[in-house]
């Protein structure tokens, strides 16, 4: 698999807390993945999120070295 390219994308910036909707929907964010060494990786698309939601096998959180929140956890937990 090759590695997707590296964005400008700081989830942290002023413009993301001014309008997150906007901010996400840029074209230097559209259709791509970000990535940042605080946050992990972050999807733009719907299509890319639902990917990664329905395929736990793939993109596991089991492999994470921080504690999961429950929005965190891979399914069956998650569900409980």
């Amino acid at each position: 698999m090759s590695t997707p390219p590296r964005l400008d994308w700081d989830p942290r910036s002023p413009r993301v807390f001014e309008d997150p909707i906007a901010a996400c929907d840029e074209p230097q964010t559209g259709g791509k993945v970000a990535h940042r060494d605080y946050l992990g990786w972050s999807l733009f698309r719907h299509a890319d999120v639902l990917r990664v939601l329905h395929d736990p096998p793939t993109f596991s959180s089991a492999v994470s070295a921080r504690p999961a929140g429950s929005n965190r956890l891979d399914p069956p937990a998650h569900t409980a």
